[in-house]
């Protein structure tokens, strides 16, 4: 895993299908890159964030399956500390806990820049949910990607890019619809702003809840910080 260590580039040159009928491949079911390696220690990560430099080169990948009961820190990257940036992924489908994300499931204090995220998230079985395509909970920076596709979250903070953010967001939108199933904190681009900030982003999609939801909003369902030129 010496790929992971920090400041280490690596580049994609090619798309990739991950489709798990296709010779090879699977259904995950834990992240990819960057693992949660014990799952049963509830919300806590206990493997190794990926700290080095991650680009797509505008590249795609495509059918990243994970389905799981029980896992936390999902995505294609289970927890990053250092950099994603220029890549695709589409026609995502994950299944699963908190902290849950078609790309990185938890940004400790990395940089995700110029990603798109097409696809179906399903997370938050648990009480606490941080679940979007882009990324599951953010306390780093996330600058100039999208997301597209259908978000269904429980526990809570549950939103089209971004389940919770504690940092920044910026340049940044989403098509996807959003639903809470007996939820709070449900929004179009961020379930839960609570720190940071967030600016120069707008949201077009359905915003759903349940009849126990509460929290919901076109841009955050919940907003306890600065946000700037939103719509």
């Amino acid at each position: 895993s010496s790929y992971w260590a920090t400041g280490v580039y690596t580049r994609l040159e090619t798309d990739i299908d991950l489709d798990p009928s296709l010779p090879g491949r699977q259904v995950y079911t834990t992240a990819v890159i960057a693992p949660d390696i014990n799952s049963t220690n509830y919300s806590t990560f206990e493997g190794i964030p990926y700290s080095g430099i991650f680009d797509g080169a505008s590249h795609k990948i495509s059918n990243l399956n994970i389905a799981t009961n029980t896992c936390d820190y999902l995505g294609l990257f289970g927890q990053i500390a250092g950099q994603v940036k220029n890549l695709v992924i589409d026609k995502c489908n994950i299944y699963g806990d908190m902290f849950a994300s078609g790309l990185v499931g938890k940004n400790l204090y990395g940089v995700i820049n110029n990603c798109y995220v097409k696809g179906t998230l399903n997370g938050g079985r648990s009480y606490d949910g941080y679940t979007g395509l882009v990324c599951g909970y953010n306390q780093g920076d996330i600058y100039a990607c999208c997301a597209d596709g259908q978000v269904v979250g429980y526990g809570h903070s549950i939103g089209g890019l971004c389940g919770t953010n504690k940092k920044l967001i910026t340049k940044c939108c989403s098509s996807a619809k959003v639903t809470g199933i007996d939820t709070f904190n449900i929004g179009g681009l961020c379930g839960s702003h609570s720190a940071g900030t967030i600016s120069d982003c707008y949201a077009l999609g359905d915003i759903i809840g349940s009849a126990a939801s509460s929290r919901l909003g076109g841009i955050c369902g919940f907003n306890g910080r600065s946000l700037f030129k939103c719509y």
